[in-house]
């Protein structure tokens, strides 16, 4: 992306995450990173529903440094 100097990389990666399978585990990821954070607190008080402690077994399941991000 020209004229996107802040940006790492130079830019936004545009891609079909069809064809890319490494994209797709990384919209994943970030998806079950961003509802943890949301649900967190249902999480805590035992009031999450299922697919939140899918989401939550997901994320103990990664590598230590990557749940270090979690706060």
């Amino acid at each position: 992306m020209p004229n996107a100097p802040h940006l790492a990389g130079g830019g936004i990666l545009l891609a079909d995450s069809n064809a890319l399978a490494g994209l797709q585990i990384a919209d994943v990821a970030a998806y079950a990173i961003g509802r943890y954070l949301k649900r967190r607190d249902r999480l805590l008080d035992n009031t999450a529903n299922a697919f939140d402690r899918v989401v939550e077994k997901m994320l103990e399941d990664l590598p230590r440094p990557v749940r270090s991000l979690l706060g």
